[in-house]
């Protein structure tokens, strides 16, 4: 019968280890899609300021202001040079 050397036990046991490496990633993996988002966007927080504006606005019923935008001025047309 041969004899298993130093390097069998290093292996079994560099395997264990490797076991318990990917056990504990597949947990935190699990854990991270198991766990609801607690981020919030800042336009969700109340801002006081738009909801008065908010407000007024509404109180206004139906004093629209149409803003136009100005006519653009005539383009230029170009200059033909003078015949010789």
């Amino acid at each position: 019968m041969k004899s298993r050397g130093c390097g069998a036990s290093l292996q079994g046991k560099w395997r264990m280890d490797m076991t318990r490496i990917w056990i504990a990633l597949a947990a935190i993996a699990v854990g991270g899609l198991v766990t609801p988002a607690r981020a919030v966007p800042p336009t969700v927080t109340p801002s006081p300021g738009y909801d008065a504006r908010l407000q007024e606005q509404r109180k206004g019923g139906s004093a629209t202001i149409i803003y136009t935008p100005a006519p653009r001025p005539p383009k230029a047309k170009p200059k033909k040079p003078p015949r010789q």
